[in-house]
C-alpha cells in the first residue's frame, strides 16, 4: 500500500473522494442523457410531427377552398364570405410554406424527395388559381369559377394536390422512424446509466468493505493485544506492521508489553535472591 494512504484518515478521505467523483460521474451522465433525450424529442417534432402537421393543414385548406367555390356556384355560400376566406388561406399557407420549404429539402433521397421537387416546382401554379378564383369571386362570375374548377383545380391537383396527399403518408412513415430510433437511443442511454450506476454502486461498496475489513482486523488485533496484556499474558506475540494510527498504538502496546516483562523479570529475580539460604559458618557447624 502506498505509504501516503497508510493511515486511516487517509483511506477513509479517498474513500469519500471516490465516492463524491463517482456520484459526480453519475450525475454529469444523467444530465447529458437528458440533453440529449431533449435533442431525441427536437428531433421527432421537427423533422416528423411539424412537418406532416403543416402538410396536413395544407391539404385540409385547399379542400375547404375548393369546398367554398363549390358552395358559391350552388348559391349556399356568401360570395363575400368566401372572398375574405380565400385572402385568410392565402396568408396562412404562405406562411406554412415558407416553413415547410426548408423541411422539404431535406427530404430523404428517393420517392419522398421526387414529390417534395414536386410541389416546390407546382406552387407559383397554386398561387395562379388562387388569383383566378379571387378575380372571379370579385367580379362575382361564376363562369370563371366553373372553368377553374373543371381546367385548373384538376390540373391543379394532378401537380400539386396528389404529390401532397402521397407525400404525408411518407413523413408520417418518416416520422414514426424518428420517434424509434431516438426510443432506442434513450433506451440504451437508460441501459448505460443504469449500468454505470450499478458498477459504481459495486466499486464503492468493494472499497467501503475493504476500508471496513482493514479497519475491523487492525481493531481487532489491538483489543487481543489489549486483553492479552490486562490479563497478564506478556508473551502473546503483538502483530504492529503498518503504518496507520492503530499499528501506532500496537506499538505502544507492545512497548509497554516489554517494559512489563522488564519489571516482572526484575521482580523475580529480587524474589529469588531474597528466599535463597544463606549459608553455614565453620564455627557454627563446631559448635
Amino acid at each position: 500500500m502506498p505509504k501516503i494512504l497508510s493511515s486511516i484518515r487517509a483511506r477513509m478521505t479517498l474513500a469519500a473522494v471516490v465516492t463524491a467523483a463517482g456520484v459526480i460521474v453519475l450525475a454529469a451522465f444523467i444530465a447529458q442523457s437528458g440533453r440529449a433525450g431533449n435533442e431525441a424529442l427536437d428531433s421527432v417534432y421537427r423533422d416528423g410531427v411539424r412537418t406532416v402537421v403543416q402538410l396536413q393543414k395544407v391539404d385540409t385548406s385547399l379542400r375547404e377552398l375548393r369546398f367554398r367555390v363549390a358552395g358559391v356556384l350552388l348559391d349556399t355560400l356568401p360570395v363575400q364570405g368566401s372572398l375574405n376566406h380565400l385572402r385568410e388561406t392565402r396568408k396562412e399557407l404562405d406562411t406554412t410554406w415558407g416553413q415547410l420549404g426548408t423541411e422539404l429539402g431535406d427530404a430523404e433521397p428517393g420517392e419522398q424527395q421526387g414529390l417534395a421537387v414536386a410541389l416546390k416546382a407546382a406552387y407559383p401554379r397554386l398561387q395562379t388559381v388562387f388569383d383566378k378564383i379571387e378575380k372571379a369571386y370579385t367580379a362575382k362570375e361564376n363562369a370563371r369559377l366553373t372553368e377553374v374548377l373543371e381546367t385548373d383545380w384538376a390540373e391543379l391537383h394532378k401537380q400539386f394536390i396528389k404529390p401532397l396527399q402521397a407525400l404525408i403518408p411518407l413523413r408520417e412513415l418518416q416520422a414514426k422512424a424518428t420517434y424509434e430510433r431516438a426510443l432506442a437511443h434513450n433506451a440504451h442511454l437508460t441501459w448505460t446509466a443504469s449500468s454505470l450506476a450499478l458498477a459504481l454502486t459495486l466499486l464503492m461498496g468493494g472499497g467501503v468493505y475493504a476500508l471496513g475489513r482493514s479497519i475491523t482486523r487492525s481493531v481487532g488485533r489491538a483489543v487481543d493485544a489489549v486483553h492479552a496484556v490486562a490479563s497478564g499474558d506478556l508473551s502473546h506475540s503483538i502483530d504492529a506492521t503498518g503504518d496507520d494510527e492503530i499499528s501506532r498504538l500496537l506499538r505502544q502496546v507492545q512497548e509497554m508489553q516489554q517494559s512489563l516483562r522488564n519489571v516482572v523479570g526484575s521482580v523475580r529475580q529480587g524474589s529469588t535472591r531474597w528466599h535463597r539460604p544463606a549459608a553455614r559458618s565453620p564455627r557454627a557447624t563446631k559448635t
